[in-house]
């Protein structure tokens, strides 16, 4: 009787730590066929917008401080900041994947099928955790674009994405 209760214990853990460590994928998972439905609502549930929002105002800033000097970051961060605030909401993801859906239509001569199969020969992605509460995901683009997606832990196995990495 023993035995089995500690077997039973021993395989209930170790089924909670394989979800741990599968929880970060699901999420991108689940944002990914969000975004492919266009649901927006979905998604947003998948994203703290205002660590987001905070984290690419912090890195544009730095940017635009690096490349045009102080005076540049302190206009440029005049002009990003009040775009962020509209971009990086609900309705500003809703605007962006819509955008992104109506980019996306097959050109003439070239059906939906080609055209995903070619995006993905151009996309490579990898994520590995950076910490115990912290998953990063790098998108590498064949033209030598990238960024990086960072998603946080909230609880146990729930993550959102709390920043972007821009090159």
């Amino acid at each position: 009787m023993a035995k089995s209760i500690s077997r039973l214990i021993i395989i209930v853990l170790l089924a909670y730590a394989a979800w741990i460590v599968a929880s970060p994928h699901v999420a991108l998972r689940n944002m990914r066929q969000a975004a492919e439905r266009n649901d927006a609502q979905a998604f947003s549930s998948y994203v703290d917008y205002p660590q987001l929002r905070e984290s690419m105002k912090v890195q544009l800033q730095q940017k635009m401080h690096r490349e045009a000097g102080a005076v540049g970051g302190f206009l440029g961060a005049l002009i990003m900041n009040p775009l962020l605030d509209y971009l990086v909401t609900p309705e500003g993801m809703q605007t962006i994947m819509l955008e992104a859906r109506l980019a996306d239509k097959p050109r003439r001569g070239q059906d939906a099928k080609q055209e995903e199969a070619a995006a993905r020969k151009k996309t490579h992605t990898s994520g590995s955790y950076d910490g115990w509460s912290r998953y990063v995901v790098e998108i590498k683009h064949d033209d030598g674009h990238s960024l990086s997606l960072v998603l946080q832990r909230h609880g146990l196995s729930e993550w959102k994405l709390s920043g972007i990495r821009l090159p």
